[in-house]
């Protein structure tokens, strides 16, 4: 289930006003066990999931590979994603699509991973460049809901993600 939320309180709309938060309770076993499902929660940056021990939750459920229980305490447990993709990263890898049935294909292959390579359905005029030197980094300096700031260090031209939604009217700077 996917509620808008605003000041603690759930609402079952969404406007500019409101930000989306997940439900996943009975879905849990499908979700982390599914490999589409769990592209999504991890192209979403789902990185903590809070679990009660009566829900009998195992090793199949959330597998050692891509799960650690960082807390247990009173029947809660708070298992790390350690797949869910970061807020916003550098890339060079890219795949045009034109289609959304073209995008499902890509997104969902077994060899698509969203924390290096991004879907884009436009080309691009400048293509970025893959460099071997380490030191490219993205740092968050500013969040809040209107006014996001980034520190940001290319070696080379490469395009950088975010993995907010979308909002018309949204500008972009560099300095």
């Amino acid at each position: 289930l996917v509620y808008s939320y605003k000041n603690e309180n759930l609402f079952d709309s969404f406007d500019e006003s409101t930000r989306s938060d997940a439900a996943i309770n009975t879905a849990l076993g499908f979700i982390t066990q599914n490999n589409n499902a769990k592209k999504i929660l991890n192209l979403l940056g789902v990185r903590y999931i809070i679990d009660r021990v009566e829900n009998g939750s195992s090793e199949k459920i959330f597998p050692g590979n891509s799960f650690n229980i960082i807390y247990e305490k009173h029947g809660w447990k708070l298992y790390e994603n350690k797949l869910a993709v970061k807020r916003a990263f550098l890339t060079s890898d890219y795949v045009l699509y034109n289609s959304n049935s073209e995008f499902g294909k890509v997104f969902f292959s077994d060899s698509f991973d969203p924390s290096r390579t991004i879907l884009l359905n436009t080309k691009l005029d400048l293509q970025p460049q893959k460099n071997q030197k380490a030191g490219d980094r993205v740092a968050i300096k500013n969040y809040n809901e209107s006014d996001i700031k980034f520190d940001v260090f290319a070696n080379t031209k490469k395009l950088f993600f975010l993995s907010d939604v979308y909002y018309p009217g949204w500008k972009a700077y560099v300095d």
